[in-house]
Formats: structure tokens, sequence, C-alpha cells
């Protein structure tokens, strides 16, 4: 994930929570759902 390394530990904590949900083979749509509802489009762009 390029442009995450300059990330404050918080946000780093949630992307690599994003990239385990996405290694354990939860969908998109799950992911955007657990982030307060936003759609599988908006966390695609966001954590790829």
């Amino acid at each position: 994930m390029l442009g995450w390394r300059n990330a404050s530990p918080a946000e780093r904590a949630l992307v690599d929570a994003v990239q385990v949900a996405r290694d354990e083979g939860y969908s998109w749509t799950a992911i955007g759902v657990a982030l307060g509802g936003i759609s599988k489009q908006a966390a695609q762009q966001r954590f790829s």
C-alpha cells in the first residue's frame, strides 16, 4: 500500500486491520459496513 509509510499509528493500525480482513476473505462490502457504512467502492479505493 503506497503512501501509508507516513501514516499515524492509528491509521497504520486501521490499514493493517483491513489487510488482515481481506486476507481472511472478508468482502469490501463487509469492510465498508464495519467502517461505518461506507460503500465497497470507497473502502476499496481507500485501502487498495
